[in-house]
């Protein structure tokens, strides 16, 4: 936690800060400016600062991906159409995420199934190779090796 002279946290003064847009060249940083006027200091310690708060363990500073600013993290707008309309568009993105993590999730269970269709052809593979001997296990590892190879070659193929 860093706290500043005054002893309060960065936290407790950009948790609130309006959207505010970054650029690559730091005298033409909306969102360096406002922190290096609020911290009184220079750019460089301002950048310092800004990278931080919007490192994603401590997310002070959260960035919003759709008007591509950055802002604090309990910041809400003050007027009601605006902040219902930022209401609706984290719950679009929510459902979206939800979205994408359904698909991942039939994409492993399509994956998951396959792999047990395998194990189980496999299996199977290697009952009927085991019961179409005489009983006895090869005497030379050699051929056990080459049937090894051969079981696997078709598994394979069959996939």
């Amino acid at each position: 936690m860093s706290y500043l002279e005054n002893g309060t946290t960065l936290r407790s003064e950009f948790r609130e800060m309006s959207p505010k847009g970054h650029h690559a060249e730091v005298e033409e940083s909306e969102v360096l400016s406002h922190i290096a006027g609020k911290l009184g200091c220079d750019l460089e310690r301002a950048s310092r600062a800004f990278n931080s708060m919007r490192n994603p363990k401590s997310r002070v500073l959260v960035f919003d991906a759709m008007h591509r600013q950055w802002k604090g993290c309990d910041w809400t707008p003050t007027d009601q159409p605006s902040s219902q309309q930022m209401l609706r568009d984290n719950l679009r993105h929510i459902e979206r995420k939800h979205s994408e993590i359904a698909k991942q999730k039939r994409n492993i269970e399509a994956n998951m199934e396959r792999l047990l269709a395998r194990v189980e052809r496999l299996e199977k593979m290697a009952n009927e190779y085991g019961s179409s001997d005489s009983g006895d296990k090869p005497s030379k590892t050699v051929d056990a090796g080459k049937a090894h190879e051969a079981l696997m070659k078709k598994c394979w193929q069959g996939a």
